[in-house]
């Protein structure tokens, strides 16, 4: 006959139990870690990409006559962002309402012993992207950057390269 002790080892033996535990652990692993992970990784990655075009918009505004660079049609608001919408860098990137929107202002800066005023440009760019994996979870409906597109806004000023230009 068997004893209560003896009876309590037969079954089976704990490192066993391991075995059932796996599949949830990995579920956990997936849904929760993984997946949103890999989404932070893409939002990461589409940050780069934007704020490099944010950066050629700033050199390019730094250069050109205020006129030209704040036309709608211009290189800043319209000509760099199609050019980087097409090349590898906006494809990727891949905003969801196409050209992203670009405002520039322009304000003075500190007067030298010798009468020169520097200017400043300063370049304001908004991009709204759509998510680089979209993970649907169950009992939310909208998380920007999961499953809805999420908004990055850029502003970067500098000087401009010949003062003169303000007024041309």
């Amino acid at each position: 006959m068997y004893t209560q002790k003896s009876l309590k080892n037969f079954g089976r033996k704990s490192p066993g139990s391991a075995i059932v535990e796996t599949p949830v652990a990995l579920l956990l692993l997936f849904v929760f870690i993984l997946f949103p992970l890999f989404a932070l990784i893409g939002m990461a990655a589409k940050y780069a990409c934007c704020y490099s075009l944010h950066q050629m918009q700033l050199h390019e505004a730094a250069l050109i006559a205020a006129s030209s660079a704040g036309a709608a049609d211009g290189p800043i608001k319209r000509g760099i962002p199609e050019s980087w919408l097409s090349s590898g860098l906006g494809l990727f990137a891949d905003p969801a309402d196409g050209i992203p929107e670009t405002r520039l202002s322009y304000h003075e800066g500190v007067r030298s012993a010798n009468g020169i005023e520097d200017q400043f440009v300063v370049v304001e760019t908004e991009f709204k992207l759509k998510p680089f994996l979209t993970v649907s979870v169950p009992g939310i409906s909208a998380v920007p950057g999961l499953n809805e597109a999420f908004p990055i806004a850029f502003k970067s000023q500098t000087a401009m390269e010949n003062p003169a230009n303000i007024n041309r």
